[in-house]
């Protein structure tokens, strides 16, 4: 069983995630109990607080020792997330479609090429 263990570090609490393990001492035979550390929380004294303040290597070695119910809450509001984004993208395309329709209709290059030269020797002079 896992719990957490709070240790004073030049004036500031730092935490961890340890848990109980017994080993036999070579010496004398008799068996011990000793702290194994399982993971860095730092300043933070549970597990969920201190994944979700995580990033990297830190966060992917927290994953594991989250609850259950905790990892399928950000799974789902991870697809929840993907969902909204995709959604989002769709509404934008759309959107632009409809307000620029010409986008989307194939071009005759040849009847759509404007030649037009601001000093035109065939146009009369303004002044």
């Amino acid at each position: 069983m896992a719990f957490v263990r709070k240790k004073n570090i030049k004036g500031t609490v730092q935490h961890y995630l340890v848990q109980n393990k017994r080993v036999r001492d070579k010496k004398t035979g008799k068996s011990k109990v000793k702290q194994e550390v399982l993971a860095y929380l730092g300043k933070y004294d549970s597990v969920e607080d201190a994944w979700m303040n995580a990033t990297g290597k830190r966060r992917r070695k927290l994953e594991k020792y989250r609850k259950p119910e905790d990892r399928a809450n950000a799974a789902a509001m991870e697809q929840l997330a993907r969902d909204y984004q995709r959604k989002m993208r769709e509404a934008s395309k759309e959107a632009i479609e409809a307000m620029l329709p010409h986008l989307n209709e194939p071009r005759d290059s040849k009847k759509e090429q404007l030649h037009w030269h601001p000093l035109d020797p065939n146009d009369p002079v303004p002044f």
